[in-house]
C-alpha cells in the first residue's frame, strides 16, 4: 500500500531520524486524531479479496495505540453525494467522520449494552 494525498490533508508527517525506510505521510490532523489515506495496488486488492485480511504494523512502541481501518469510499461526509451525506452525518459522533462504533471495535472495546424498555 502506498500513502496518498487527499483534499482534507493538512499536514505531512516526515520520517523520524534514523529511519530512512520511512517516507512522507500526508494526514488530516483534527485535534483528536490523525487520518491518512492509502492506495491499494491491484495485487494487494486481490490478496485482500482472497484472504480477507489487512495487517496493521505500528513501530516504536510496546503496545498498540487506538487505530481504525476502513475500506469506505471516504470518511469525510462532505465528499459524499448529497443523497448519501445525510445518512453518513447521522452516524458521525467524532471529528473527521469516524463513527464511535468503529473506534470501539478498533480499540477492542465492547459495544454498549442496550437498556431494556
Amino acid at each position: 500500500m502506498t500513502p496518498t494525498t487527499f483534499p482534507q490533508a493538512n499536514l505531512t508527517l516526515t520520517a523520524p531520524p534514523g529511519m530512512p525506510e520511512c517516507g512522507e505521510l500526508p494526514v488530516y490532523r483534527g485535534g483528536t486524531q490523525c487520518v491518512s489515506c492509502w492506495q491499494v495496488s491491484w495485487r494487494e486488492r486481490l490478496a485482500i479479496l482472497f484472504f480477507g485480511r489487512v495487517w496493521l504494523q505500528v513501530w516504536g512502541g510496546r503496545t498498540q495505540p487506538p487505530v481504525a481501518l476502513s475500506g469506505e469510499r471516504t470518511i469525510f461526509p462532505e465528499d459524499l453525494p448529497p443523497e448519501d451525506r445525510e445518512a453518513a452525518e447521522a452516524e458521525i459522533e467524532e471529528p473527521a467522520g469516524i463513527p464511535l462504533s468503529r473506534l470501539r471495535i478498533a480499540c477492542g472495546l465492547p459495544e454498549p449494552q442496550r437498556q431494556g424498555p
